[in-house]
């Protein structure tokens, strides 16, 4: 069989292990936190909690509608979906870890015959890896968002690496605008997959040009305003200006009365409507004239922009839902103000990221951000209802971290327990005097290590307990206590270790590549801490969130197998893929053994 045919037909067995391993544990109905919620929104086009995920009930609606009228069947097919999603986010880990292992072999001395082994041995290691990690298989098995956000990360990933092959080939941009339209539909599931904006410039860059330090930089700033002007541009910033045009030609007034009135007084939605149309009117001109001009560059920005859109537009659906008044139909978000209010998720309020108060900070002054308004029946223009305004305080800081008062005293983690100059009155943070240092102490006691490092552990050492806030646990502790929970799995440092090797092999043979995976892990992982920035005594664990993360580390672990490769030739021969083959796989095997039996959701009725 030649190459193709191997790595088409490794993907696909591990695709069918992950099929089988998921239906086997599937969710037979709702689970808690907010599967019940997206069960009962997907199977009614419900509208769920901001800012919506409305290509994942497209898709659960057409899950549910194969339950034809069982009521009872309905969650268990919706949670399908997540079966399917997670099943094709191994196949493509694999077929990824397969290219990469393609690319770091190139130059070595083995024959073909040991190249492809090797490869397929390291592409089926990842996949089963993914399987198995404990936060994947978590997702994989209820109707949660996560599972097709990290199937459209892995996606993707493999798209990008596919270009790679064919960048000198014609039509080869095809494969940016796919990978374009490909994220326009992600972010109708969750934003997640924006992330991966950074790691796929750096993969353009190192295809298309020498490397230099100022290249890399800028890349990086490009790919950066990027992500920005998606995450910002055009899920919130295209409704604010749809609200600018909605003020002028509609209007506003004082009160119910009319006094005041602004605006050429149309009727409401003018302004969005003719703010849509002249979105679509400019990116038609720009098309037709990068294809006049023969601007390659141009061209296929527009069309990667268009494509972005035509995915995006799935957000059209909670517009048009809640404008049916649906059972569930949180923030009602049937009109131009609360649909924007809905997508800049405002009923979260902020957090400081870069620059920020700490926790005791005083108020000094207000500011004031503008006046908010509302739709009132029977007035033909937006009302005034209240003025936005947001606290001024005496002083901020670069990159805060404890900034929550009512978070002083909350727990283990609460900052009374980080700040060693407290004023007089232990109940109230306002006489403390925290330091940078022990609000960066913090951050990586709590949110770094707590809520991201542990996870990391949770997934390829070992896991102590489902008890909210458990540590991990590997197995070679001495004077372990001794527990029944189910979720007590010890892998031994074995898929880290293998991990670990991956990368040093990956390092060794291809920095490049190290570089575009490391760069993936950061963002799906650590970035998003960041980013978070949360506050102590979080309701219940968060590692769902950094999916994306542990299964790139999944490829690493799969390419560990090409360590032991290397080790292992010189000695073992024709028997090296045997044996190093048995070696890669006891990671993985371990992990299914030891999670089988807290993951599978078997009979359970309810979580």
């Amino acid at each position: 069989m030649s190459y193709k045919q191997i790595n088409n037909l490794t993907g696909w067995g591990v695709f069918l292990v992950a099929l089988l391993v998921y239906l086997l544990t599937v969710a037979p109905t709702a689970s808690f936190w907010d599967c019940g919620e997206f069960i009962a929104c997907s199977n009614e086009l419900e509208v769920t909690h901001p800012p919506g995920a409305p290509l994942y009930m497209l898709l659960g609606r057409i899950m549910g509608m194969l339950a034809f009228n069982d009521v009872s069947q309905v969650a268990f097919m919706i949670n399908l979906l997540s079966v399917l999603a997670s099943a094709f986010t191994a196949l493509f880990i694999c077929w990824t870890v397969t290219i990469l292992a393609k690319r770091g072999l190139a130059h070595t001395d083995m024959d073909e015959k040991m190249k492809t082994a090797a490869g397929m041995i390291a592409g089926v290691v990842a996949g089963l890896t993914c399987i198995f990690a404990d936060s994947v298989w978590w997702n994989a098995v209820e109707a949660e968002v996560y599972a097709l956000s990290s199937f459209f990360t892995a996606l993707v990933v493999w798209l990008m690496f596919k270009w790679v092959e064919r960048a000198d080939e014609p039509g080869n941009l095809r494969w940016i605008i796919l990978i374009a339209y490909m994220m326009g539909l992600a972010t109708g599931v969750h934003l997640l997959n924006l992330l991966t904006i950074p790691a796929l410039a750096l993969i353009y860059y190192f295809r298309k040009y020498e490397f230099t330090w100022p290249g890399f930089l800028a890349t990086m700033a490009i790919s950066g305003a990027l992500l920005a002007s998606i995450q910002y541009g055009l899920l919130q910033f295209i409704f604010s200006m749809a609200w600018g045009f909605e003020k002028f030609f509609t209007g506003t007034v004082a009160d119910p009365a009319g006094t005041n009135p602004t605006g050429l007084g149309l009727p409401f939605g003018t302004g969005f409507t003719i703010m849509v149309v002249l979105l679509i009117a400019l990116l038609a001109g720009l098309l037709i004239y990068s294809i006049r001009t023969r601007n390659v560059l141009l061209n296929t920005l527009m069309l990667s922009y268009t494509v972005l859109m035509i995915g995006l537009s799935s957000y059209t659906l909670i517009f048009i839902r809640s404008n049916v008044d649906p059972p569930i139909d949180m923030n009602n978000p049937e009109n131009i103000l609360t649909y924007l209010s809905y997508m800049k998720r405002e009923q979260y309020g902020d957090r400081p990221l870069l620059r920020g108060p700490l926790y005791n900070a005083r108020p000094v002054d207000i500011e004031r951000k503008g006046m908010k308004y509302t739709l009132i029946e029977g007035v033909d223009r937006y009302v005034e209802d209240v003025e936005e305004r947001q606290y001024v305080y005496d002083k901020e800081v670069w990159f805060p971290r404890m900034y929550q008062p009512d978070r002083y005293n909350r727990g283990p983690f609460g900052y009374i327990n980080y700040v060693k100059r407290k004023g007089s009155d232990l109940k109230s943070p306002y006489d403390d005097r925290p330091t940078r240092a022990e609000d960066f102490r913090f951050f990586l006691d709590y949110q770094l290590y707590h809520m991201y490092i542990r996870y990391f552990l949770w997934n390829f050492v070992g896991r102590r307990s489902d008890i909210q806030d458990s540590g991990w646990e590997s197995g070679l502790e001495f004077n372990m206590p001794k527990t029944d929970n189910k979720a007590n799995n010890h892998y031994f440092f074995l898929p880290l270790f293998l991990g670990i090797l991956g990368l040093v092999w990956q390092l060794v043979h291809n920095k490049r590549d190290a570089a575009v995976i490391g760069l993936l892990f950061f963002m799906t992982g650590v970035a998003i801490i960041i980013y978070l920035n949360q506050w102590p005594a979080q309701p219940r664990e968060r590692d769902y969130s950094y999916a994306g993360s542990f299964q790139t580390f999944c490829m690493w672990v799969g390419l560990g197998a090409l360590f032991l490769f290397d080790m292992l030739r010189g000695a073992l021969k024709q028997y090296t893929p045997l044996v190093a083959g048995a070696l890669a796989l006891i990671p993985p095997i371990l992990m299914g053994v030891q999670n089988w039996d807290d993951h599978t959701r078997k009979g359970r009725d309810l979580d």
